[in-house]
């Protein structure tokens, strides 16, 4: 493991202990998992672009079939650039975009505010207070979640970003 770590030029690294071994060996590992550490050594490609690489595939699973020879390695970090994925990667549910988050919430403030019309006024029919306040209570975490789904899909879109400027970077 040592040699295959000095061969792909990290044991400087290790010595100067910016990096553990266990770390360098996981990388060097994925690397040659991808069939890249030839291009590596010959000074055709960065390693730790060659790594960023693998990373990619390895995380839309396909880094099996590209082991087993049965895929390219090119063809699959082009297909986990295109949001596909092996058989042991679930695909993703399609998360709600901004706009239909914040039409969503736009909503739930409206009902909101008909409500607090509705409790402010003496109508016989919304005279249960309590009730209304369970129905604002309910919108303020349907607010609540939306608000909290949209962090997460601010979050995806930015690591989906940065995995367009890597892919933008290493092609």
């Amino acid at each position: 493991r040592a040699k295959r770590v000095h061969e792909l030029g990290l044991s400087g690294a290790v010595i100067a202990g910016d990096l553990k071994f266990a770390e360098a060996y996981r990388r060097v590992r994925l690397v040659l998992d991808a069939g890249l550490a030839d291009a590596v050594m010959r000074g055709e490609e960065e390693l730790d672009a060659a790594h960023s690489r693998a990373q990619v595939v390895a995380d839309a699973g396909l880094l099996k079939r590209v082991r087993s020879r049965d895929l390219d390695f090119d063809a699959a970090y082009r297909m986990a650039l295109a949001g596909e994925t092996g058989e042991r990667v679930p695909v993703r549910p399609r998360l709600p975009t901004k706009a239909e988050l914040a039409a969503r919430m736009s909503e739930l403030e409206g009902e909101n505010r008909t409500l607090v019309q509705r409790l402010q006024g003496d109508a016989p029919e919304h005279g249960g207070i309590v009730q209304y306040h369970q129905q604002i209570y309910s919108l303020r975490s349907d607010l609540n979640y939306a608000e909290a789904r949209a962090a997460a899909l601010e979050t995806e879109v930015n690591r989906l970003t940065a995995l367009l400027r890597h892919a933008a970077v290493a092609a």
